[in-house]
């Protein structure tokens, strides 16, 4: 007894016959792949967002929450919640770590996660200028007490 298995399958909406991996895995179906084909779904997939893109837009723009991208970002990078975020910044006086600014200057409009890029740990909150100086400095504290040293020098 042979098993015969399918290299092609004809697509249900060009009537084309095509090679199998033209077609998405689809395990629900009894061939394991979806009916029509990959162009044929983008094609439709194209018209549909041409045709309704103005109530397309709408809908993502009414169901975009920057606060809960805000709340997945945090998460996902530094491994807080936003209310860990908030009662830092409120430890913190809503004050940059390092200069004391009230103001977060950083694009996003927030203070700054700073973290040990090598163990990993979050250290504070900081302004975006704040975050920059110690991003250019690589972390290096030699680096940043030799800038103080001319400073102090320089003054």
């Amino acid at each position: 007894m042979s098993i015969c298995l399918n290299t092609v399958k004809q697509c249900k909406s060009c009537d084309q016959k095509k090679p199998l991996d033209q077609f998405y895995s689809e395990p629900r179906v009894s061939d394991g792949r979806t009916a029509r084909c990959k162009e044929c779904i983008k094609t439709a997939a194209s018209v549909h967002y041409i045709t309704n893109k103005e109530n397309i837009l709408k809908r993502n723009k009414a169901e975009y929450s920057s606060e809960q991208e805000r709340s997945k970002k945090l998460r996902r990078t530094y491994g807080i919640s936003l209310e860990v975020y908030n009662h830092m910044l409120k430890e913190q006086d809503h004050k940059c770590k390092i200069c004391g600014s009230t103001d977060p200057r950083h694009n996003s409009g927030n203070f700054v996660v700073d973290h040990c890029h090598v163990k990993g740990h979050i250290r504070g909150l900081l302004c975006g200028e704040c975050n920059l100086m110690l991003g250019k400095a690589h972390d290096n504290i030699s680096t940043l007490q030799n800038a103080i040293t001319y400073l102090s020098e320089h003054a």
